[in-house]
């Protein structure tokens, strides 16, 4: 006859929830950060580039006040 689990390796019914329960965690945490980790990186990209097109369009409105002080003159 086969032995049941409990009784072959001498663990007992607590051990095997907590067990279940730390191997749920980590597959829950592993999948979080999977999901995170893309999200944060496109979020970092979309601040450069608002950053990047406020300062071309800053240094843009200078040239033009610029030229226009230039062409008053």
């Amino acid at each position: 006859m086969t032995k049941d689990k409990l009784v072959k390796f001498n663990h007992k019914a607590p051990y095997y929830r907590f067990r279940k329960c730390a191997i749920s965690f980590a597959i829950m945490l592993g999948l979080s950060v999977s999901v995170a980790v893309p999200v944060s990186i496109s979020i970092t990209n979309v601040k450069a580039q608002e950053e990047t097109s406020q300062t071309t369009s800053t240094s843009q409105d200078s040239s033009s006040s610029q030229d226009l002080l230039t062409s008053e003159n």
